[in-house]
């Protein structure tokens, strides 16, 4: 299960954490029950490691600000997130 958000339509933009507690109550659950899987490191990974979920970043489209702690987990392509999925402690409830 999933959820999308358009920013325009409902005037907030990531990394602003209210995006991404807007979706996790559509979901019905907890921030730190979701993952968050993006390309932009800013925008997506530390917006949503802000907001209090497993942030995933998709390298290969920006690269990652020196000055910010690295993302955990980092993937190179969509499929690795099952073997994350299966591995990772941390097994939350929905993947926005």
């Amino acid at each position: 299960m999933g959820t999308s958000l358009v920013s325009g339509a409902v005037g907030i933009a990531k990394p602003d954490k209210a995006i991404f507690h807007r979706a996790c109550s559509q979901l019905g659950i907890h921030p730190h029950e979701a993952w968050f899987v993006g390309d932009n490191p800013i925008n997506d990974a530390i917006g949503a490691r802000n907001a209090g979920l497993v942030d995933v970043w998709l390298r290969g489209y920006a690269d990652w600000p020196v000055s910010r702690p690295p993302a955990t987990p980092a993937i190179d392509d969509l499929q690795e997130l099952l073997k994350i999925l299966g591995s990772y402690s941390h097994s939350p409830a929905r993947m926005l």
